[in-house]
This record gives structure tokens, sequence and C-alpha cells, in this order.
């Protein structure tokens, strides 16, 4: 069998040669699917001389065959409007199976998992005619390659609507305002004050939170509103919302019997 051949072969077709072939040194491999990487692999096709076509000319009829689906697709411009190839590249779940030790199949994972960015920069310059059907279609897919990607020390998990962003750790992260080792499981999206980065306090309400750290530091004014204030605009809020529940409106202020409506 020529080597060099069929190993070109392989390297358009990695995830099925890994994922189906169970041909395991292409564990961790990611291909180039950009203009670029796919020409130049597309290039390596074939028999460079007449020692390379196999003897068998059954055997060397399919494989030409393979070679030239590959050169069709190419031809076809699939990977310009096809996410599909773009998303098996990326595709971690075949290191869910146990063909071989745990260890040997995270860091096989962590290595594929380590090229994402440089193959999404890739499958982008190539996914410029995706037709809406088709994008809409595979958006799950695309969602769920994130799934259960989990860190040597935690996982991170984003729903799919960024509502919420959970962090959970078996090394304690600490927080901005008590550090606490106990600490192992943070809501992201539910800190607006900020957090602890490069040594300071940051984030998206920074000004406000300069300003509160100010009041307690140094008893300067402050724009933050007083308990009163801060307890007067929940109990509207919950106002609104009894009223929204009742269809109707409601008397001010509102009490717990009031909640209680039906």
């Amino acid at each position: 069998m020529p080597d060099r051949r069929l190993k070109a072969l392989w390297d358009v077709r990695v995830p099925a040669i890994r994922e189906t072939a169970g041909v395991h040194e292409y564990d961790g491999v990611v291909m180039d699917l950009s203009p670029s990487g796919r020409k130049a692999a597309l290039e390596r096709l074939g028999p460079s001389s007449r020692d390379e076509r196999l003897a068998d000319r059954h055997d060397e009829r399919h494989l030409s065959a393979a070679e030239q689906g590959a050169r069709a697709e190419a031809e076809a411009e699939v990977l310009q409007w096809n996410p599909l190839p773009h998303i098996e590249n990326l595709d971690l779940s075949c290191y869910d199976r146990e063909y071989a030790p745990q260890p040997q199949r995270r860091r096989a994972r962590e290595v594929h998992l380590a090229q994402w960015p440089e193959a999404v920069d890739a499958s982008l310059t190539s996914l410029q005619a995706v037709p809406a059907p088709v994008a809409g279609a595979l958006l799950p897919a695309v969602r769920g390659l994130a799934g259960g990607i989990n860190g040597t020390t935690g996982v991170l998990t984003i729903d799919d609507t960024h509502r919420d962003i959970v962090l959970a750790v078996s090394a304690a992260q600490s927080e901005g305002y008590a550090p606490d080792k106990s600490r192992l499981v943070d809501f992201m999206g539910s800190y607006p004050p900020g957090d602890m980065a490069l040594g300071e306090l940051r984030g998206p309400m920074r000004e406000e939170t300069d300003q509160w750290l100010n009041r307690v530091a140094l008893a300067l004014p402050t724009q933050h509103a007083t308990a009163a204030e801060a307890h007067n605009r929940l109990m509207l809020t919950k106002a609104l919302d009894l009223s929204a529940r009742l269809k109707r409106p409601v008397k001010l202020p509102i009490t717990p019997d009031d909640e209680n409506q039906r």
C-alpha cells in the first residue's frame, strides 16, 4: 500500500478516518479548512509517479474514486456553504468512547481543543455562502460542540441565551469583595459590580463600583440608593408584577396578603 498516497487521502478525511476507521494517529489532529489549506491538501492527492499506482486494478480504482470524490467536493465548493464538515472537524465527542485509557484520550482531547481558535478562523474564511435554512438547521449542532467542555479543575457552563454563566471549580477562584476558599461555584453573569482581574476591580459598572468603594472607605457622597429607596423600588416592582398577574390595578403599598392573591 503506498503510504504517502493513502496518507494524503486520510488527511482530507480526518474525522471519518479517526472515528469510523479507528486510525487514532489522528487523535488531536484538526484539518485546515481554509481555502489555501484545503487547496494544499488536495494537491497532495493522487499518484506522483507510476510507482504509486496500486498493482491491483480493483484497489487502484477504489482509491482513485475516493481521490476524485474529494476533488469533486472542492469543485462543488462544499466548504463554502455547508457548515457540517467544519462542525465535524471541531467535534470532541469521539474521545468519549473508551477505545484507549482515559488519560490518553484526555490528552488528545486537550490537544484538539487547543486548536479550536485557529480552526474556527480557518473555517470562517471558507464559509462565505451558507443558506439561511442550512444555518438554522445546524445551529443546535454548533451549540452542542461546547457541551461538557471541562477544564482540568472545573467546568464553565454558558446557556444558549447567555442569560447565565456558571463557573464550577475544584480549585477556588475567590471573588472581589470577600475572598472565600470554600466558594467553588460562581454565577458569573449575576455579579454586575465587577470582579478582581490583574489586581484591580473591573467590570461593566466600574464607575458605580468605584463610587460605592469611596463611600465605604472614605465616606464620600454617592449616587447609590439608600436602603429605604431601594426597598421602595423593590416594592414598586413587586406591585407591577402583581398587577400583571391579577390583570387589574393594585393599591400601594402592597402587603404580603396582597401578594398571595390569585
